[in-house]
């Protein structure tokens, strides 16, 4: 990655220490935004993980150099809001000092209410700019090698996950879908996420589905040699793996759910699991 692109990475965990900080959320929910930070605070670290990602496999393509350079304009106006709420907090910390007993509470709760209106057009116009960029992460997908989706659960619309369009990342050889929430979408998501036929190790961690997508196990992903099902607690099925020809690794933990296995997991159990 290049040296400005560090410096975006960089930028950006500032930007999400501040958004974490509890004096500001306290703030903030005083003023009325605090659902809408803490929804930029998911998304830029999702974003944050996938710079990581860019940083770890060296993307240059001309896809990821105009999505960085929209991304490091976004950063500059979430900082310019934050920059505004904390000067708004800071100057209001001042002004209690100097104001004492009942006539200071009654006066300071009225103007925190007005911070969600006079920012309002403001914090709409960059929420949906920091929501469009999840959309746009599709470019940094690496075309080839080993791919890591982490935090999977930000993903608010099932739609958004479609346009990672993994399918079409035929060099792709390993995939982690990695989700540290359980929602009730997850198996929605897992759908979207399907990769190429080509890959050969699949991770799924944490997803919160009752069940798989059938895409997990699929014959058609005739290089797959490893497959690791963790922390799914809530899956009560394995999907179909007794089928895949090449498959030489499984590891399957943390699911108490499945209470039994058969032949929606092994299939024929004359060809079940050739190579393990």
């Amino acid at each position: 990655m290049a040296v400005g692109d560090i410096f975006l990475a960089a930028f950006l965990h500032v930007l999400l220490e501040k958004l974490a900080s509890r004096d500001f959320l306290n703030f903030a929910c005083q003023g009325g935004i605090d659902k809408k930070l803490m929804e930029w605070r998911k998304i830029l670290y999702a974003i944050a993980e996938v710079l990581n990602d860019a940083e770890e496999k060296q993307l240059i393509s001309e896809a990821v150099k105009l999505w960085l350079d929209d991304l490091k304009n976004l950063a500059y106006d979430v900082e310019d809001i934050l920059d505004k709420i904390s000067t708004e907090m800071l100057r209001r910390k001042l002004k209690e000092k100097q104001r004492a007993g009942i006539s200071k509470v009654q006066s300071f709760i009225p103007k925190v209410k007005l911070l969600q209106f006079s920012m309002n057009s403001e914090i709409k116009e960059i929420t949906q700019r920091v929501e469009s960029s999840v959309r746009e992460i599709g470019p940094m997908l690496l075309l080839r090698g080993t791919l890591r989706l982490s935090r999977i659960e930000n993903v608010i619309d099932v739609e958004d996950a479609r346009q990672t369009d993994l399918i079409s990342k035929e060099g792709l050889n390993a995939l982690q879908l990695e989700w540290s929430d359980k929602k009730e979408n997850d198996k929605g998501v897992l759908v979207m996420l399907q990769p190429h036929g080509n890959l050969e190790e699949l991770t799924i961690n944490g997803c919160g589905g009752l069940k798989f997508s059938t895409w997990v196990g699929d014959p058609l992903f005739s290089n797959m040699m490893l497959v690791r099902l963790e922390n799914c607690k809530n899956c009560g099925f394995l999907p179909l793996l007794g089928q895949l020809l090449f498959l030489k690794e499984l590891y399957v933990s943390g699911m108490p759910g499945v209470e039994s296995v058969g032949y929606e997991f092994h299939g024929n159990g004359s060809f079940s699991f050739p190579r393990l």
